[in-house]
């Protein structure tokens, strides 16, 4: 991959809004083994 500077501030603001996206889903689902599920992938 090339390094490109201008394309890492929206790729790392993403990968940091899907984590606290999963995050927030494995707090609100009431089966316990799916969140933690959820959470180990």
């Amino acid at each position: 991959m090339a390094h490109d500077p201008p394309s890492a501030r929206p790729r790392t603001l993403t990968a940091i809004a899907l984590l606290i996206g999963t995050l927030q889903l494995s707090r609100a689902l009431a089966d316990q083994r799916l969140a933690d599920y959820l959470l180990r992938q």
